[in-house]
């Protein structure tokens, strides 16, 4: 659908610069809606090592919380939730009479969420088993294939999953897992052996994490991966695929006929918020570093070469290339349309680049038409480099602070790291540019 750029909450006339408040206000409203929530079912016999997997997966410390609301008035099924993750625990599931409440609590909230918005689905459940019971109960295989009959993917977990010396599955929890197996559950993959937490004294490491969430990722809808990814703090490669997946539908979005130029900037801020968001940046520092004064001019420079055409010059040497071979008629044909495209873009580039306050101006002409056709591509190409650079950053000071979230970054040193990586990633021909600038300012 095309951007109508008389939409409520459109920047007024006035407001139209690229970062102004305007633009950034909007892109992180327009993250928060884009990310979504994930939700987890978590069940399991008490002491199958639910809360220990959950913090150490999510941070996300149950005992501190109380679990959460209960989903009823007189429900035994609980939902803790925060923005990017939902969880359905139970205060404990003993073999008997409750699960049957449980199902039929879980049953009906699935039904009456199904047609609603995915952020109130339920996307995945784990179901734990822990190594040290030797072997799963008849009425937990029976939980097991009725909650996989209400149409959430089933993943099993088997915590506490010890090790040989040689770092192998341990031969017991082995049994186990090929016992589980034969009982053919309706589960989705295989068993998943894991440990959440170190023991130094039987000399079991954290393990079988990352795994465990590779899987899940890949059961989860789409339109909820990068909650999951925001929410947990284990898995490095998630976050990496789940932030390229961002920049990349932003550069495609951009490069769409249909895109409304002036929105470039909502675009570009969305795209900040949802990837400094997945790498738990918290919001004032990255909207911070949106303000810092050498952000900016770097931006500008980069909008004032899309623009012209500065970005699209490898473009122009392969069509020169393969022109080179064409006929004559050919070429004098191509010729034709590089003066044609060049004397429109004369006419549309500033002379000089804009000058002012913090806020970049989109408008290359007095009365505010679109850039030429190449526009697209040029601005595709920008989005990718600033998001790749922006992302690099975010990995990085994420990275510093693991397994803790991020929660005291300095805006200017994330500034600095960002121009420093956003430098490394522009064409020769910006390099130069920044190179000779630089030798000017000192």
């Amino acid at each position: 659908m095309a951007d109508d750029d008389s939409s409520p909450g459109a920047p007024a006339a006035a407001d139209r610069r690229l970062l102004g408040p305007a633009a950034i206000d909007a892109g992180y409203t327009a993250a928060a809606r884009d990310l979504g929530r994930f939700n987890l079912g978590l069940f399991g016999i008490t002491g199958a090592g639910k809360s220990t997997l959950l913090n150490a997966v999510f941070g996300a410390d149950l005992a501190a919380t109380g679990i959460g609301a209960p989903v009823t008035q007189a429900s035994t099924l609980y939902r803790y939730q925060s923005a990017s993750l939902g969880i359905f625990d139970t205060k404990g599931l003993e073999l008997g009479s409750g699960m049957a409440d449980i199902l039929r609590e879980l049953a009906t909230f699935v039904d009456d969420n199904r047609l609603g918005p995915e952020a109130d689905q339920l996307h995945v459940i784990w179901y734990c088993v822990r190594a040290g019971d030797r072997r799963i109960q008849p009425a937990e295989a029976d939980f097991i294939r009725k909650v996989a009959g209400i149409g959430i993917p089933v993943i099993l977990v088997m915590t506490q999953t010890p090790l040989t010396a040689d770092g192998k599955i341990h031969p017991e929890a082995t049994e186990l897992a090929t016992a589980i197996r034969e009982l053919k559950l309706p589960i989705r993959g295989d068993v998943f052996f894991v440990n959440a937490l170190a023991d130094a004294f039987a000399g079991v490491g954290v393990h079988g994490l990352d795994e465990l969430l590779d899987w899940t990722s890949t059961l989860a809808p789409e339109g909820v991966r990068n909650a999951l990814a925001a929410a947990q703090r284990v898995n490095r490669r998630i976050k990496a695929q789940r932030a390229e997946s961002v920049l990349t539908a932003a550069a495609e979005r951009v490069r769409m006929k249909s895109f409304v130029p002036r929105r470039l900037g909502e675009t570009w801020v969305t795209m900040f918020a949802e990837i400094a968001t997945i790498y738990e940046i918290p919001e004032d520092v990255s909207r911070q570093v949106l303000d810092t004064a050498d952000t900016t001019p770097r931006l500008r420079r980069l909008v004032y070469a899309s623009n012209v055409g500065a970005l699209l010059m490898p473009t122009v040497a392969l069509a020169g290339a393969a022109a080179s071979a064409a006929t004559g008629a050919t070429k004098r044909a191509v010729a034709s349309r590089r003066q044609r495209r060049a004397a429109t873009d004369r006419a549309m580039a500033p002379t000089s680049l804009p000058a002012g306050g913090p806020g970049l101006e989109l408008e290359s002409t007095a009365t505010g038409e679109k850039p030429n056709a190449g526009w697209g591509w040029g601005a595709s190409r920008t989005t990718r480099t600033l998001g790749q650079a922006w992302a690099a950053t975010c990995e990085h000071f994420w990275s510093q602070a693991y397994p803790e979230p991020p929660a005291d970054v300095a805006a200017a040193a994330m500034a600095t790291y960002f121009g420093d990586e956003l430098q490394r990633r522009l064409p020769l021909v910006l390099r130069r540019r920044e190179s000779r600038r630089q030798r000017r300012d000192k």
